[in-house]
């Protein structure tokens, strides 16, 4: 049983699985991000032409989703960066790659079993991010989904 939604065969590097997650991790977020953008959007276009109070107590159906998909969001996001400085902590990798000198622990190689072991503890890292960005994904899909019924139910409601 995998814990993330997405199948990543190449479990003998643990480094290229990791990539590999965070790559559709970051995809999810992207699309994640553009639908609750347009969701914010289009509640505050409604909210300018007028909505009623029975339209602002309806309007709690999209925003519970939306909370939820930008929590998720956030979550995968501040969990991959934490687990990203365990690993450079541990491993005496610098805190920003581009530093122009190298940090004293570098000068010896890591021996292969710690370096699998920080590079499987990074694949799981992986792992639980992209299933709370795939998680965040499927909730800004349902926010699109209640906001469009929220929409509709919001233009019949007279404006008193």
């Amino acid at each position: 049983m995998t814990t993330a939604p997405y199948r990543v065969d190449d479990r003998d590097d643990p480094l290229g699985h990791a990539c590999a997650l965070l790559r559709l991790c970051v995809r999810d977020a992207e699309v994640t991000g553009v639908l609750l953008a347009l969701v914010l959007a289009g509640v505050a276009a409604r909210l300018a032409a007028g909505t009623g109070p029975a339209g602002l107590v309806l309007l709690a159906g999209p925003a519970v989703p939306f909370g939820v998909a930008a929590g998720c969001a956030v979550r995968a996001r501040r969990g991959m960066l934490a687990a990203l400085g365990e690993f450079r902590g541990r491993t005496g990798a610098p805190a920003e790659p581009d530093v122009p000198w190298t940090p004293s622990s570098l000068g010896a190689a890591l021996p292969a079993a710690v370096r699998d072991t920080e590079l499987r503890r990074l694949a799981a890292a992986a792992h639980r991010c992209c299933a709370l960005a795939a998680a965040a994904l499927a909730w800004a899909l349902g926010t699109a989904v209640v906001f469009l019924a929220w929409t509709l139910i919001a233009a019949e409601i007279p404006v008193r």
